[in-house]
């Protein structure tokens, strides 16, 4: 087919010249008529018809904000939760930037509940919009997957043990449960594998199949039309030029509208932004964890932990968890996600904070009347982590809720930590240090 170049007048403007090449070489003016001004929707559309275009806005958000945390964000699991905290307070606006991402991905899944919600009560699936809904189910269960890989970035407690839990259970697929659940994690545990296979899902595979999914759902309803509230087929009654009696073009008419409801869309998500970004975390300040080593000793700590919450009036179990005790592998990852470690019922203490130090952990302990509490205070002493030691046992619990909820002076005692812990764990060092250690601590 030959090529024809677009003809204007002599005396076009610049642009009417530039629209016109382009429109030689690339569909613009007729993709708009058929999609905005050409397009026709029924006149009688109401305000549940605001979700779909504040989806794609949505959509657009997430894309944009997501494009700048990526250039701050390193998906490494000793960096991963020290990069996000970098971007909550040495990157300019990056507080912003987050906060607009992590509301972002709570509006997507009110916004398109509600537009599903339409589709249902409005007969949205039935015939010839099978296929609309067909993709839109599957935009649906793509969303449920992004929000699900990047709730692990992060790489906080909640971001692990929600991963955990979710992987797990694809294990109880039959036959391909086991292989499928560790081809998800990229290792018998989670660990650094898992968090780069959930960024590369996360941020690259799901995002392009979302946006193709989404192109599908707008052509397959520009095909077929919009639904209305009186369930009236707009294309079965139309005028002289061809165009719907019922119907009115999109554009201005739904543009207008569509803008409205952004409008106020926008006023509440500011809101949620600007004064209660964490409004969906259940834990405000910190959680602890503890193993359910020996029942006996175990229901002695809740005993003490739950009159303690109760005193500051605090419920417990949002900041208490008790968990089975794991094996060796899930115990160190474990520890790796923490910010604190507690000395507690059911460990060896120089064990534990060997482990803890080990990790870059900070493990509050106690010199008391326990061997164990005497080795392991001493360890810190040793290395100059006196902070992390309580002065009594009815200050203890106080102490180590103080200094959980002190992110500041935790990251600066991880900092202390990964400078003064070599010279434990380089060569000979180690050996000499334990040998000076019980001469000095135990005579």
């Amino acid at each position: 087919m030959a090529f024809h170049e677009k003809e204007v007048p002599a005396d076009a403007s610049v642009a009417q010249k530039v629209l016109a090449w382009v429109d030689s070489r690339f569909p613009l003016t007729s993709s708009i008529k058929a999609h905005l001004t050409e397009y026709y929707a029924p006149k009688n559309l109401n305000f549940w018809y605001f979700f779909g275009s504040l989806a794609i806005v949505v959509l657009a958000l997430q894309i944009v904000t997501g494009i700048f945390l990526v250039m701050n964000y390193k998906p490494d699991a000793a960096k991963a939760f020290d990069s996000v905290e970098y971007i909550m307070r040495e990157v300019p606006w990056g507080w912003v930037i987050r906060y607009l991402h992590s509301t972002g991905a709570s509006m997507f899944f009110v916004v398109v509940y509600m537009h599903m919600f339409r589709g249902l009560i409005y007969g949205s699936y039935r015939k010839p919009r099978e296929l609309i809904w067909v993709f839109g189910c599957a935009i649906f269960l793509c969303l449920m997957g992004e929000a699900f890989f990047g709730y692990l970035l992060p790489w906080g407690q909640m971001s692990y043990w929600g991963a955990q839990v979710i992987v797990n259970l694809f294990s109880a697929i039959p036959l391909i449960g086991p292989d499928l659940s560790l081809w998800l994690r990229g290792d018998y545990v989670v660990g650094d594998a898992t968090l780069n296979r959930f960024f590369a899902f996360h941020v690259i595979a799901i995002p392009l199949v979302l946006i193709g999914l989404v192109a599908a759902h707008i052509i397959a309803l520009h095909e077929v039309g919009s639904n209305n509230p009186d369930g009236i087929e707009i294309k079965d009654n139309l005028d002289a030029q061809g165009h719907p009696v019922d119907g009115i073009p999109f554009h201005p008419y739904y543009t207008v509208h569509d803008v409205f409801g952004l409008g106020v869309f926008l006023m509440i998500f500011a809101l949620i932004v600007f004064f209660a970004p964490e409004i969906a975390k259940k834990l405000k300040k910190c959680q602890f964890i503890f193993f359910d080593f020996q029942k006996h000793l175990t229901n002695i700590l809740k005993e003490r932990l739950e009159k303690k919450f109760q005193n500051e009036g605090l419920v417990i179990n949002e900041y208490v968890k008790f968990i089975p005790f794991l094996d060796k592998e899930n115990f160190y990852s474990l520890m790796q996600q923490s910010d604190l470690y507690l000395d507690t019922i059911g460990f060896s203490g120089f064990n534990t904070a060997i482990q803890a130090i080990e990790c870059d952990l900070p493990i509050v302990t106690m010199d008391g009347e326990f061997m164990r509490g005497r080795l392991a205070s001493g360890l810190l002493k040793r290395i100059g982590l006196n902070p992390l030691i309580a002065k009594s046992k009815d200050g203890y619990i106080t102490f180590a809720i103080e200094l959980a909820c002190n992110k500041e002076k935790i990251k600066q005692i991880k900092a202390q930590i990964k400078v003064n812990k070599n010279f434990l764990f380089a060569d000979m060092i180690p050996v000499q240090a334990f040998e000076s250690f019980l001469l000095t601590r135990c005579n």
